[in-house]
């Protein structure tokens, strides 16, 4: 029914994934791909101050090979016990 389709449509609504229930509000960033690795399944990402940041592919938004070498990409910066991490990566084209 009806009732099932309203349901559908609120989860999708963006505005009520408030990041601040999520615990951790991570900055938000730009920066650009260094390299990608669809069969190893992760890559590294260059940061505005010039440092590479790791990413997984399970941290990408989408399709990990739209991850192309110079792309431009947002996400957030993470940290796990071996350091920085990209996650929530998203491309933007």
């Amino acid at each position: 029914g009806s009732a099932d389709s309203v349901l559908a449509a609120v989860a999708q609504d963006p505005r009520t994934d408030d990041p601040r229930s999520a615990g951790e509000e991570l900055p938000r960033e730009q920066g650009r791909v260094k390299w990608f690795d669809a069969e190893k399944g992760y890559g590294f990402l260059v940061r505005p101050t010039g440092e590479d940041l790791f990413v997984h592919h399970s941290e990408v938004q989408g399709d990990p090979s739209d991850l192309s070498p110079n792309g431009e990409v947002e996400y957030e910066v993470g940290r796990n016990d071996r350091g920085p991490n990209a996650r929530r990566v998203r491309t933007l084209s």
